[in-house]
């Protein structure tokens, strides 16, 4: 399914300019969305106005997904990142550096984060509730 919307969007310039009204955006376990497709799709100049995006489950979700965000949608104030195993240190850095509005963040079963990547959120995302 998200496979099948992924080409969609990159098809469809069409398609594209209805997302401008979007806020929230939900993806939670695409497991098929690649790091290229995920991209494409928060690049859009559409996405802007996005205030809460959910990855749940999004296994390539990664720390270059997470500076596009940061980015790409400069409103994003909520994010949810739950059950994605590689998420680490590296990709809190990122998500920290480029995502300085946020404030709600999810993090749950995301084994591979340490006490050194939430004292970057901590300290970087003074935002956060």
């Amino acid at each position: 399914m998200c496979l099948i919307l992924t080409l969609m969007i990159h098809a469809s310039s069409t398609l594209l300019k209805t997302f401008q009204t979007f806020s929230t955006w939900t993806f939670s376990y695409c497991t098929e969305l690649t790091e290229a497709g995920f991209y494409y799709l928060v690049s859009c100049r559409s996405l802007k106005k996005l205030s809460h995006i959910n990855l749940s489950g999004c296994v390539n979700v990664n720390g270059n997904c997470l500076a596009y965000i940061g980015q790409c949608c400069p409103l994003l104030t909520s994010l949810v990142l739950d059950c994605i195993p590689e998420l680490t240190d590296d990709c809190m850095s990122k998500l920290a550096l480029t995502c300085y509005r946020l404030r709600i963040l999810s993090l749950m079963q995301a084994n591979n984060i340490t006490d050194k990547g939430l004292k970057y959120l901590a300290k970087n995302l003074t935002q956060l509730e």
